[in-house]
């Protein structure tokens, strides 16, 4: 017998977002790029308001999944990594 599990693809990605906010605040750097990759690998999932909590910074920009991704590997002192992901960019921000 198959059974199938649904998810709330943007329920996921919020509960990422939120998850690696807490593990950055905890300094826990090798699972907040873990779960950075998880939440950029989810990058065309777009959220509003109403999908995170308001404890949750979330920008407008295209390009916060990027940054949140090479801040991860930044902090972890991969530079190589950091870099190859950015160098598209256009944002202040991230450059």
């Amino acid at each position: 017998m198959d059974q199938f599990v649904k998810f709330d693809i943007k329920e996921v990605k919020s509960d990422l977002l939120r998850a690696i906010n807490e593990c950055s605040q905890r300094g826990l750097l090798h699972t907040t790029k873990w779960l950075a990759e998880l939440s950029y690998s989810l990058k065309d999932v777009k959220l509003n308001a109403l999908d995170i909590t308001a404890d949750l910074y979330l920008s407008d920009n295209e390009e916060e999944d990027t940054y949140i991704l090479a801040k991860t590997y930044f902090d972890l002192k991969e530079y190589d990594r950091a870099a190859y992901f950015t160098e598209q960019c256009k944002t202040p921000k991230i450059l």
